[in-house]
């Protein structure tokens, strides 16, 4: 075929989900004869009709990959596409109207957020001129996370739930909970949304396939767990230690606030060895990950100052907890 070709973009999809990731290429050319049939993978398409198909998505329609979308925003309606993060700042815009769960709120405090809120549950609608917003209630990486559904065009804004690459980290410290997490995921299969836009990351055009990931990656990282567990770990710094072994040692430390939820699922489901003391293991999620962790991060840097530095102040963590408590239990 004749012509001047230009290859803009190229992207493989992450190898999440059950089938294959999908690749696509964006070509412009412009066509000097009639296009030549090809497979059932290609397709020939204007700029206007790729741009149709992401501006009014519809159950059925051709898909294309995230990256033809950048390129459309970079280029040619970049003038149009203008977000201004700091709209939904309290410092930029006080009458603003905080939309949030009565568990977040908590966290937030008056201190961070004083003027008025409104408490969402899930169920509501937000209507933005012509624009629906339903609110979704999806719990897991906290006890109050909210997902949002773009109705007109079936695009989920699913927050921390998923992230753009990679696993999404649960956080034990404000309500998260893996048996939610489960049950949002299958909640949002049964959406079964056009589109996910994580809150982290690049939008996915492929959401049944990055949701099928994320359950199979994190019913994988369970049984691994529990594996490590009945061949004798007992603490939270061995369990993380042999789940994710293959994992850079800096990460070691998110990963573990998974294990943690990991294990309480576990327990809940009545999974656990029955000589494992879920008293020990709690015992070993403070000081005492911190200070094997860091020993064990020094050592894979294989620095001996890093080491020393590195045991010295665990050591000084630990000494501090351990008058912490003395102090307690001398109290009356």
């Amino acid at each position: 075929m004749c012509g001047e070709w230009r290859l803009l973009k190229h992207i493989v999809e992450a190898e999440f989900g059950p089938d294959a990731g999908v690749n696509t290429v964006l070509v412009i050319t412009p066509l000097e004869s009639k296009p030549e049939a090809l497979q059932d993978s290609c397709k020939w398409m204007t700029k206007e009709g790729a741009r149709e198909l992401l501006s009014d998505v519809k159950t059925g329609d051709t898909r294309i990959g995230p990256y033809v979308h950048a390129g459309f925003v970079k280029s040619e309606l970049s003038s149009n596409c203008t977000t201004d993060s700091t709209l939904v700042s309290q410092r930029c815009n006080p009458d603003a109207v905080l939309l949030t769960h009565e568990n977040t709120m908590k966290r937030i405090g008056k201190g961070n957020w004083s003027t008025s809120y409104t408490a969402v549950t899930g169920g509501e609608s937000i209507c933005i001129g012509d624009q629906e917003l339903q609110v979704i209630f999806a719990p897991g990486h906290t006890d109050g996370h909210m997902g949002l559904l773009h109705v007109n065009t079936n695009a989920l804004i699913v927050g921390d739930h998923c992230v753009g690459h990679g696993s999404a980290i649960l956080d034990n410290r404000a309500g998260g909970n893996m048996k939610d997490y489960f049950q949002t995921t299958y909640k949002f299969l049964e959406i079964s949304p056009h589109v996910l836009i994580p809150m982290h990351g690049r939008i996915n055009l492929w959401p049944k396939h990055m949701l099928c990931g994320y359950l199979k990656n994190r019913k994988a990282r369970e049984a691994s767990i529990l594996q490590s567990i009945e061949n004798g770990a007992q603490t939270l710094f061995d369990i993380v230690s042999k789940t994710y072994c293959d994992v850079d040692r800096k990460l070691w430390i998110p990963a573990s606030f998974n294990v943690r939820l990991h294990v309480d699922h576990l327990n809940s489901q009545q999974k656990l060895p029955k000589d494992f003391s879920t008293e020990k293991f709690e015992s070993s999620c403070g000081a005492h990950f911190i200070f094997r962790w860091g020993v064990a991060y020094a050592q894979a840097r294989s620095s001996p100052a890093l080491i020393i530095a590195a045991s010295a102040l665990a050591a000084g963590g630990l000494a501090i907890v351990y008058a912490l408590r003395r102090s307690n239990v001398n109290q009356p």
